[in-house]
């Protein structure tokens, strides 16, 4: 793909203004953003993996229920951050997030033993891990890109390699990539043998056969990765590849869970 060749973000070591002795390492040129398109692409891959549960929650009420006409009329697979409540407690969370029941409407004609099936998959049983359970990532996820906003991406800098003459080099991680970007900084090579422990550096002048001020030689090479960016929280900042992965594999695993159901 051509976002990922090589060097799509070149940096160059740029001299500051503001009287700091180090160059900073900027990204010189690049995309400003992603293309519209690869937003619209993870949209719909987060929608079909949750109408895979939604189709299995389907499959299984009409097998359970097989004279049982519009079974699937309300039927979906629930995915909640909060077990069952007793009623004092639901008086209490008043106008918060309903929480996980038997009764709810979404499985309402599976039987007990399916329910509570249903039941162990859901995020709340991840104990203080809730809000990372890949079925809550993929629940919110697929709600804010149908409901709310397109998903959002953002290029970060994942890997950076580099090569070349200088004294010292920082890297600022995380950084969004794009024109203008500070990505770290170097300091120049020592020019001679006062830094103890440093080694000393010299450039040799060709015509005069001098030794002269040694000069900044630095090439940098940046690695891009895509992470969500602001929209939805539960997956902000998070790397695309790897949730969505993540996502996949969990709701594999549901749906292989009930083959010997069929």
């Amino acid at each position: 793909m051509a976002f990922f060749q090589d060097n799509l973000y070149p940096v160059r070591a740029t001299q500051t203004s503001g009287g700091r002795d180090h160059p900073l390492l900027r990204v010189i040129s690049g995309p400003e953003s992603l293309p519209v398109d690869w937003s619209v692409i993870i949209g719909e891959i987060a929608h079909d993996l949750r109408s895979a549960l939604d189709g299995l929650v389907c499959a299984v009420a009409r097998q359970q229920n097989p004279s049982l006409l519009g079974v699937c009329d309300s039927t979906s697979f629930p995915i909640f951050l909060r077990g069952p409540r007793t009623n004092k407690m639901r008086r209490r969370e008043a106008g918060r997030r309903a929480a996980f029941s038997y009764g709810t409407e979404d499985i309402r004609p599976l039987n007990a033993v399916t329910k509570a099936k249903i039941e162990g998959f859901q995020p709340y049983k991840s104990g203080r891990g809730h809000r990372r359970n890949a079925l809550w990532r993929l629940h919110e996820l697929n709600n804010t890109d149908k409901h709310r906003i397109i998903t959002v991406l953002s290029p970060i800098a994942a890997t950076v390699q580099f090569h070349g003459m200088a004294g010292h080099v920082q890297f600022h991680r995380n950084v969004r990539l794009r024109p203008g970007a500070n990505i770290g900084w170097v300091t120049r090579p020592p020019a001679n043998e006062s830094s103890p422990g440093r080694g000393a550096v010299f450039t040799l002048d060709p015509v005069t056969w001098e030794l002269v001020e040694p000069r900044l030689l630095v090439n940098v090479s940046v690695a891009p990765v895509i992470r969500f960016g602001t929209g939805c929280r539960a997956v902000e900042r998070l790397p695309v590849v790897r949730t969505l992965l993540e996502m996949a594999d969990e709701v594999s695993h549901v749906v292989e869970s009930f083959t010997t159901d069929f």
